[in-house]
């Protein structure tokens, strides 16, 4: 086998381990958010931030799709804002 071919298998088992462990706790997250803020999440976008090489995990910038609520706000697009879901679970 490649080594492009041993990376991409490794990428996809490590992928899967990521959605397996994370994705029953971010869906509670998201829902306990909907509910908080009234509104219907369509689709997150997750970007993890290190503080700097080698140390760890500093914190998540968040994107997150909006639901429209009428055929209006399908036919204009979805509704795009950053958030950041620690400083918004702070606030719980």
């Amino acid at each position: 086998m490649s080594t492009e071919g041993d990376e991409f298998g490794r990428i996809s088992s490590a992928e899967k381990q990521l959605c397996d462990q994370a994705g029953p706790l971010i869906a509670e997250i998201v829902h306990g958010v909907e509910e908080r803020y009234g509104i219907r999440i369509a689709e997150l976008r997750v970007t993890m931030e290190r503080s700097e090489p080698g140390h760890g995990w500093s914190g998540a910038n968040c994107v997150i799709v909006r639901e429209g609520d009428d055929a209006v706000d399908m036919a204009r697009g979805s509704v795009h804002w950053g958030t950041k879901v620690h400083q918004a679970l702070a606030k719980r």
